[in-house]
């Protein structure tokens, strides 16, 4: 299932992929897509317009393995250009959103493909490891965000978060 989002209103915290460049259509810009950095669950369930749903309780921890961050909501299909992903948003100890992380959904060269758009978006990363585990960081000045790309067979992940947080 496709989300109810146009392309203008989703495609904004996803620039960094160099796909479309456009200015957000809502009056207050959102940190990614319809969040902002800070919300609780509830406040990011109702702000998704029930795009974003919760991960069940006993699949939490198998889908919060990523830098120590609860992923507590997910959106199964978040689809932008050619780019299918299971998004998922995270929480830190706290409650607060501190991450949003986008997996692939394992199609071949979809982390070379990512990796030359967000190369278009932001030049050359801040950040580049390759070997078993590719690795490509960049910040976004604009929005003071970071965007770290990694290889893992076979899906692709981008991990989206505030630049306030660190890396």
């Amino acid at each position: 299932m496709r989300s109810k989002y146009s392309a203008c209103e989703l495609i904004y915290p996803l620039a960094a992929f160099g796909l479309i460049s456009m200015s957000m259509t809502a009056s207050a810009r959102a940190d990614w897509a319809f969040t902002r950095w800070g919300m609780t669950i509830e406040e990011a369930l109702s702000a998704s317009s029930g795009l974003a749903k919760p991960i069940p309780e006993e699949e939490i921890k198998a889908k919060s393995t990523f830098r120590g961050a609860e992923c507590l909501a997910y959106i199964p299909n978040y689809v932008v250009s050619d780019f299918s992903f299971e998004s998922r948003l995270c929480f830190d100890a706290n409650g607060a959103l501190s991450s949003v992380v986008l997996y692939t959904d394992g199609t071949p060269g979809q982390f070379h493909a990512l990796d030359r758009a967000l190369r278009a978006a932001y030049g050359a990363p801040i950040e580049e490891r390759d070997g078993s585990i590719p690795l490509r960081s960049w910040r976004d000045q604009s929005s003071n965000n970071y965007i770290r790309l990694l290889g893992l067979v076979p899906t692709a992940v981008i991990e989206y978060k505030s630049a306030q947080n660190g890396f």
